[in-house]
């Protein structure tokens, strides 16, 4: 097991935690169907909330082995760090969701 630490605001990431329980599937599992889904050569920071700094809450999950390399090899092809792009995924997830509502 490896672990991964990021800071969020909360808000979103109980917003996050929440579809996540909608959609009967883990916390975990869905970061790494976004990893898979993910392609974007963005601008990462565009993504961010304005308010993306309010309340932050710093979230540290233990994962496995294949899902941390994904993590690593996606960082390093963006070069971010894990800090950066865990965030991005859920900002980014939560922003196509309320587009796709």
């Amino acid at each position: 097991m490896r672990v991964i630490k990021f800071t969020i605001n909360e808000n979103y990431y109980e917003e996050f935690k929440n579809k996540c329980f909608d959609q009967d599937i883990t916390v975990k599992k869905k970061l790494n169907v976004l990893i898979a889904q993910d392609s974007t050569v963005e601008n990462i920071k565009d993504l961010f909330p304005e308010d993306h700094n309010e309340n932050p809450r710093k979230i540290t999950l233990k994962v496995n082995e294949e899902l941390f390399k994904s993590i690593m090899k996606k960082c390093g092809t963006l070069d971010l760090k894990i800090g950066n792009y865990m965030p991005y995924l859920i900002y980014r997830y939560l922003a196509n969701e309320k587009i796709a509502l």
